[in-house]
């Protein structure tokens, strides 16, 4: 028996982690293309802060509603919405009483 299913790519989709607000007093509803199976489609609120991720030829699609039709408003490249991601070192950081008790 052979299988009709067939992986869309051979090779792995590296994946990144990005970051956007909606910035206006309108919600907006936001589409990732070009994402290679992964789809996005999501409503966001004002001053609302999203993380998704996205490979790097991915668009993020801004749809606002204008005159009761949703409207394209902008288009932003994913590799622009990136999140910078630093390891840093663990620090011990000493923690001091909030009060002390005077002494007789």
């Amino acid at each position: 028996m052979s299988s009709n299913w067939q992986a869309a790519t051979t090779e792995p989709i590296s994946e990144m982690l990005c970051y956007y607000t909606n910035s206006t007093s309108k919600m907006q509803l936001i589409r990732v293309t070009k994402s290679q199976n992964l789809d996005l489609e999501k409503i966001v609120f004002p001053q609302q802060r999203l993380l998704f991720e996205a490979i790097p030829e991915g668009q993020l699609e801004i749809y606002s509603d204008q005159a009761g039709k949703q409207s394209l408003v902008e288009v932003i490249s994913c590799q622009s919405l990136q999140v910078n991601q630093v390891q840093h070192k663990p620090t011990v950081v000493e923690t001091l009483p909030l009060y002390r008790e005077k002494s007789a």
